[in-house]
Parts: structure tokens; sequence; C-alpha cells
């Protein structure tokens, strides 16, 4: 039995390099809007082991979007570098498999 070797190996880096100094996005906001991001965070299983120094950055991150109804959030299968945290409304979720498109249902 004949086994490939492996073209590549990646690893993150440890040491000095890695406590360089980092710049991370502020967007402005008030400690009441920055406790409504942080509860609904805390309501979700991604954000769950964040520690939080770690918190402050992502809060400090999020953006507000407004969305009108029916208009398109996420496309599966498009690249994405955004996470939505829903504060009022509802957003129908659809996840297609193998040509058959299925609902669905997330509550909060």
């Amino acid at each position: 039995m004949s086994m490939k070797q492996r073209a590549s190996i990646s690893a993150e880096s440890y040491g000095l390099f890695n406590q360089q100094s980092k710049t991370f996005i502020v967007i402005e906001k008030n400690e009441e809007e920055k406790k409504l991001i942080r509860d609904k965070m805390l309501k979700s299983f991604l954000f769950k082991e964040v520690d939080d120094r770690n918190y402050e950055i992502i809060i400090n991150a999020f953006e507000e979007y407004n969305f009108k109804k029916g208009e398109n959030i996420i496309t599966q299968g498009e690249s994405g570098s955004v996470v939505f945290l829903l504060d009022t409304g509802e957003a129908d979720c659809f996840i297609t498999i193998v040509y058959i498109k299925l609902k669905i249902i997330v509550y909060i």
C-alpha cells in the first residue's frame, strides 16, 4: 500500500510573535448597547467559551445593520466575514442540501 506524503503543514506561531499588539475595530456604542450585545452573545453557543477580554473586543467590533422585510441577509455558499445577532424582528433561515431546501427553525 502506497501512502502519499503531505504537501504542507500549517501551524500557528507561539511566543513573542503572538504577543505583539494588535489593532482591533472599535465602533462607538453606549453602555446600554454594549449590554444588549453581550446579553445576546451569552445566549449563543458560539460565544459560550469567550473570556471577558475577548467579549470586549467582539462587542466593540459589532456594527448595527437594518434590513427590510424580505431582504436577503446571508446566502448559502457565498463567502462571509460577518456574524449577525438579531435584536428585533424575525428572520427565516433556509439551507439547501442536495437540491432540497429546508427551513431551519431557531428559537431565542
